[in-house]
């Protein structure tokens, strides 16, 4: 299992092959450190130095979890979207390549990512 937070790893690891995914992390020159264990208690104990610091139920984080139903619609456009780009007849190769290039599998999608730009950090 992996989970990632704020550009932190998490990875649950079988038991016994710790020193397996250790040595693929430092092949990738990637920092690992074990911070834990999993166990049959159904608790999360955190410490620190030594110190219970948290202690808590683990259901209402993994089996008891809220579940959220997003309200989704389909694009009006989603069939032309998915649908075969036409091929234009043409004796002219450049406008041939053209047209396909303005067809939605082929298009640009520049405006993706430039409809949500940020602004500057000042």
């Amino acid at each position: 299992m992996l989970s990632e937070s704020q550009e932190r790893m998490v990875v649950v690891v079988k038991r016994g092959r710790r020193e397996e995914v250790e040595r693929i992390f430092r092949r990738w020159d990637l920092e690992v450190v074990p911070i834990g264990e999993v166990t049959d208690t159904g608790r999360a104990l955190l410490t620190a130095g030594g110190e219970v610091v948290a202690d808590m139920p683990t259901l209402p984080l993994t089996e008891e979890a809220p579940v959220y139903t997003r309200p989704v619609e389909v694009p009006d456009d989603l069939a032309a979207r998915q649908s075969d780009p036409e091929v234009p007849v043409a004796e002219d190769a450049g406008g041939v390549l053209n047209r396909l290039l303005q067809t939605p599998q082929l298009a640009s999608k520049e405006w993706i990512s430039t409809t949500t730009r940020c602004a500057p950090i000042r």
